[in-house]
């Protein structure tokens, strides 16, 4: 029997674990090893979790989830455009008649993204939305084909006071096409808007719209809005990031925040260079929930004794712009 080791060339398929999943910039030099030259397995193996080891050194996967409590959602009507809708408890993409007169409906949801830790890549992105069910309000039921379109908006608009006649622009470039539910009524889970939110960070959030593909009668697609009252039940946009360590100063146009020291385990400063004081500093769990937050701070101390160890995000209110970095606590 041959004492050589088994070895990688070039005509050797990809790893099916590399084919199907990101690992990271650790798994690209694994495969650039491997496509490279002939390199012994045992080799590659060495150097691919070196370089793994290095990536999450440099780099940490971090979930934030964001519901339009954290930022805005309403529905505009064809036959009221002058009437505001901004509180309705459904956020309905459809077209019906009225005393035999067609009208239709468009919806806007626009999520709060600047709790999302600076220097990001986001790696994934994902929208959920929970279909109204027998609530009792008097909802009409689908009749037609009623796929829509999920698009991204790209001109600003407000949740109090958009009407159909001050509706915003909409771009069709990378929007979702979401098939036809008939009356079943399913909760679309986990819609991969990763592109349409990577394009909102780099050229500005104005949010989602939803829009029936055929805005004729009698089709509807019944959806929950953030002002229902089961929370469990309102859009919900889950964000995946890999952002810098913990300790490394988050910048933007308008100033710098610093929190330090990082890793702290009984209190830290948060300094802010931006050109106004401080209003409000914040510390959530990654999942979003908020476990501490100062009003108007008098100190830039910040007593984090009572948090249990684990990663924070840290934010720095200020008018008209939000910082956030990354805390460590150890205990």
């Amino acid at each position: 029997a041959s004492n050589t080791l088994y070895k990688f060339t070039r005509t050797t398929p990809y790893p099916a674990a590399i084919r199907k999943k990101p690992w990271g910039k650790g798994a690209y030099i694994f495969v650039f090893l491997t496509l490279h030259k002939s390199i012994d397995i045992m080799k590659v193996t060495a150097l691919f979790f070196a370089s793994l080891f290095i990536c999450h050194a440099l780099f940490a996967q971090q979930v934030v989830v964001l519901n339009p409590e954290d930022g805005e959602d309403a529905s505009v009507f064809s036959n009221q455009p002058t009437t505001n809708h901004g509180s309705r408890i459904d956020i309905n993409p459809g077209a019906w008649t009225s005393g035999g007169q067609p009208y239709t409906i468009r919806s806007f949801i626009r999520f709060d993204l600047s709790s999302l830790p600076s220097d990001i890549y986001i790696t994934d992105a994902r929208l959920t939305l929970y279909s109204l069910q027998n609530t009792g309000s008097g909802e009409l039921v689908n009749q037609s084909n009623n796929s829509f379109y999920i698009q991204r908006v790209t001109s600003s608009w407000n949740e109090s006071t958009v009407t159909w006649n001050t509706q915003p622009s909409t771009t069709t470039t990378g929007q979702i096409t979401i098939p036809n539910s008939g009356t079943n009524l399913p909760d679309f889970k986990d819609i991969d808007v990763t592109a349409m939110v990577k394009a909102m960070v780099a050229e500005g959030n104005y949010g989602f719209s939803l829009r029936l593909v055929t805005e004729s009668a009698y089709r509807l697609v019944p959806i929950f809005s953030s002002d229902w009252t089961d929370k469990t039940k309102v859009p919900k946009l889950v964000v995946r990031v890999m952002c810098a360590p913990a300790g490394r100063d988050a910048h933007t146009p308008l100033g710098k925040l610093r929190v330090f020291p990082n890793p702290a385990a009984n209190a830290v400063t948060v300094e802010c260079t931006a050109p106004h004081p401080l209003s409000r500093i914040r510390i959530c769990e990654l999942s979003g929930r908020e476990v501490l937050r100062i009003d108007s701070p008098q100190t830039n101390t910040v007593d984090i004794s009572t948090l249990p160890s684990g990663v924070y995000l840290v934010q720095a209110h200020v008018p008209g712009s939000i910082f956030v970095d990354r805390l460590v606590v150890v205990r």
